[in-house]
């Protein structure tokens, strides 16, 4: 209660990780009791949720907010190692955010011959219409991620990951995420490769994991923010 309600209704922004002595947060219960009440009422009307996933524990609001900042905040490149930290920040908030849509995350998963290395890989069961049509028409029952911490993507970025999607195990669908939305060239190919391949790639940049975060805090569901991506995609291509 205190770091959800009472912080953001009464302390200013660069105060709310600071304690406040019990004496005062009551006080301003008893004045303003509706607000208690409603927030009792809500977590009632979702005690259903509230059951522990054994498997696996999302990362707390707090946390996926502050995280997400620290993304944005990471210039490109791989200089003093930013490369790795924004792969640390991505798998992190990926897999808190997309959870339970997508499980079992796994991060830096080598093949057996260990030619390739995928940055995430998560799993489908299909638990939405859209993860179900995923898995019909791209036989995606493994999601792979490929994570870029570069200024521009490139053609070969979007190639690498093509090589990674290998139809029988990983299907025909992959999503990168990057800084930026891709060029129009990048697109392009893109859309040549689901044209002559049947594989799509869905590129997302620093915008869609504000969008998730944003989606959790409204009390929506943040994978909603891939099928807004993938419906974008399926416009552009041929008719």
């Amino acid at each position: 209660y205190y770091k959800t309600t009472y912080a953001r209704l009464v302390l200013p922004p660069d105060r709310q990780s600071r304690p406040v002595p019990k004496e005062i947060v009551l006080a301003y219960n008893r004045a303003n009791y509706e607000i208690v009440h409603r927030y009792v009422s809500s977590r009632e009307e979702k005690s259903e949720a509230c059951t522990p996933d054994p498997l696996f524990t999302p990362l707390r609001f707090d946390t996926l907010k502050r995280k997400a900042a620290q993304l944005r905040a990471l210039p490109t490149g791989s200089v003093g190692g930013v490369d790795k930290k924004f792969e640390d920040l991505a798998c992190d908030l990926l897999s808190s955010l997309l959870h339970p849509e997508l499980d079992l995350a796994k991060a830096q998963v080598r093949t057996i011959s260990g030619a390739h290395i995928r940055d995430i890989i998560f799993h489908n069961d299909g638990k939405t219409p859209f993860l179900q049509d995923l898995r019909d028409l791209y036989h995606a029952r493994q999601v792979v991620f490929e994570l870029k911490n570069v200024a521009t993507l490139e053609t070969e970025h979007v190639n690498q990951l093509f090589r990674y999607l290998d139809g029988e195990n990983m299907g025909h669908y992959g999503i990168l995420l990057a800084r930026t939305p891709p060029p129009r060239n990048v697109q392009r190919n893109i859309i040549d490769l689901h044209s002559s391949k049947r594989a799509a790639i869905i590129c997302l940049d620093d915008s869609d994991i504000e969008l998730m975060v944003q989606l959790l805090d409204s009390g929506r569901r943040p994978a909603d923010a891939l099928r807004k991506k993938h419906v974008e995609f399926t416009r552009l291509l041929p008719q």
